[in-house]
């Protein structure tokens, strides 16, 4: 308790952390009541305080009475107003975090493709532990996502709302199309192969538009295109869940197949790695399919710690 003597007043300490917020209701009551208020206030002397005024300002004018209800309104309105406005900024500060954490992210499972469809209703196929984000909706200008990984796409066509797919230092734009990307964190380069349709693909010192059936490598330590190439018949089909290898290396497939069940290989350099092999892979194990090679290659293997080891067989 705090006792003005000068006015002989006693006043409550008040504690900030002990202050709440009214919340409607209770506004609504004490605007409704104001009347009843007035006992709970000490009338304040206002031709005295005027008069005191006037001394100081150097004034000769006639006080001005102010009735108390308009007085309990200043009071309440000097006290709402800054309430008002640190609501407002409290609120908008909330709704921008919001929409910059709106994010959804996931990330496909080890040893396992996940397919699913976007917003705009684009379909994609992850690789094993391959992470996208998108927001909840797009906007109406452009449809942008965020990749890491290894992943097939199937763009839903608008050639008014650009696709777009940023990866560490490279961008994919596209309006409608099919393509694949390898961009995992891990390695050094971003492979892209587009299937139908036209994609732009972009960098800070590169910018190159695709046709179908183009392959372009791009070096992430140089941000350029370091190969371009055709597609060759073992594109990823990931739509139908295959994989066709016509007369491909040995080295080749097993790379393709480690990357489709996201396990890292060696190959003994023994092995003939060169040896050309035609082969479709649909739902088989990657030990099944090390067993159906094994047919053409005589080699033994072995997977520890997600890893695929080829030796040479006897």
């Amino acid at each position: 308790m705090i006792t003005d003597d000068k006015n002989n007043i006693n006043r409550e300490k008040i504690d900030p952390m002990d202050f709440k917020i009214p919340d409607d209701s209770e506004m609504q009551h004490a605007w409704d009541n104001v009347d009843s208020y007035k006992d709970q206030f000490p009338k304040p002397n206002m031709d005295k305080m005027w008069k005191g005024t006037k001394q100081k300002l150097g004034w000769e004018v006639e006080p001005k009475v102010v009735p108390f209800r308009k007085k309990l309104l200043w009071y309440a309105a000097a006290v709402a107003i800054p309430l008002m406005i640190f609501s407002s900024i409290f609120y908008f500060s909330i709704e921008k975090i919001s929409s910059n954490k709106g994010l959804i992210s996931y990330k496909s499972p080890e040893g396992k493709r996940t397919m699913f469809n976007l917003p705009d209703g684009s379909t994609i196929w992850l690789q094993p532990n391959s992470e996208i984000k998108y927001p909840k909706e797009f906007d109406s200008k452009k449809r942008e996502i965020y990749f890491n990984g290894q992943a097939y796409f199937d763009v839903k066509h608008d050639p008014i709302c650009p696709f777009v797919i940023n990866m560490e230092t490279t961008t994919i734009t596209v309006l409608g199309t099919q393509f694949y990307v390898k961009a995992s964190q891990n390695e050094n380069n971003i492979e892209t192969g587009l299937i139908s349709g036209k994609v732009k693909i972009a960098g800070s010192k590169f910018e190159k538009t695709l046709s179908p059936n183009d392959v372009v490598i791009i070096s992430k330590e140089l941000n350029s295109i370091v190969d371009y190439r055709k597609l060759s018949s073992n594109a990823y089909t990931w739509e139908n869940s295959s994989m066709v290898f016509s007369n491909c290396s040995f080295g080749t497939i097993v790379k393709n197949i480690s990357e489709w069940y996201g396990v890292k290989y060696y190959i003994d350099p023994k092995i003939d790695a060169d040896k050309k092999i035609t082969l479709t892979i649909r739902d088989e194990s990657i030990e099944e399919i090390a067993e159906i090679l094994k047919i053409v290659i005589p080699f033994e293997y072995k997977i520890s710690d997600n890893r695929m080891v080829y030796t040479l067989g006897k």
